[in-house]
């Protein structure tokens, strides 16, 4: 009876249950993110000089909170990457490099949120005002930050293997997969313990 409870238990794909970290948090940690992300679009479109005193008050206003949530949730972040860094072994071998690649990252995109705060925070310098930019420090704080950011991510995902469908009977069962196919599952951390089968697609 406890072996068939268990069997009925969702087994996880993402491999880090050995981090106590809940689904949930990470689901808060992304949707930090997307709203702080709307804030700032909203707010540069309320702040254009082309709008009244009040909406340009307004698109500042939310610029300051889209620049506070987006350093909260970049500090999530590189909270995670270092927990994941200091528990790597329990890490899929394939999906290694997301945790190299994404704490290399992690300066830079510091770099473009403090621009982003100073943007907000400090409209009235000559560096960093909102409506006319010093183009060389945009240049470097932003789009070079941007940049380099993309193109870490970029390579960590040509590096992680995807996941393939696995083999399934006409009833939907997963059927066995040959010996090389399960040791090359086993390298990249996709073997049936932690990832489970996944039914191909019909």
């Amino acid at each position: 009876m406890r072996t068939m409870a268990c069997a009925n238990v969702p087994k996880r794909n993402d491999g880090q249950r050995e981090t106590s970290l809940n689904d949930q948090f990470f689901r808060l940690t992304h949707l930090i993110l997307i709203v702080g992300l709307a804030l700032s679009i909203a707010g540069g479109t309320e702040s254009s000089p082309d709008n009244t005193p009040s909406t340009i008050s307004t698109g500042l206003t939310l610029r300051k909170a889209a620049a506070i949530l987006l350093l909260v949730g970049w500090a999530i972040s590189l909270a995670m990457n270092g927990l994941f860094l200091m528990r790597l072994r329990y890490v899929w071998e394939g999906d290694k490099p997301l945790v190299y690649f994404g704490l290399a990252a992690e300066p830079f995109i510091l770099v473009r949120i403090i621009y982003l705060i100073l943007t907000a925070f400090d409209s009235h310098s000559k560096l960093f005002n909102p409506f006319g930019p010093n183009v060389y420090v945009q240049a470097f704080m932003q789009v070079t930050m941007e940049f380099i950011a993309f193109i870490l991510f970029a390579t960590a995902g040509m590096l992680t293997p995807g996941i393939k469908n696995t083999p399934s009977h006409p009833n939907g069962q997963p059927g066995a997969l040959p010996a090389q196919q399960q040791q090359q599952q086993r390298k990249y951390g996709q073997d049936d313990a932690e990832l489970g089968t996944i039914p191909a697609s019909r």
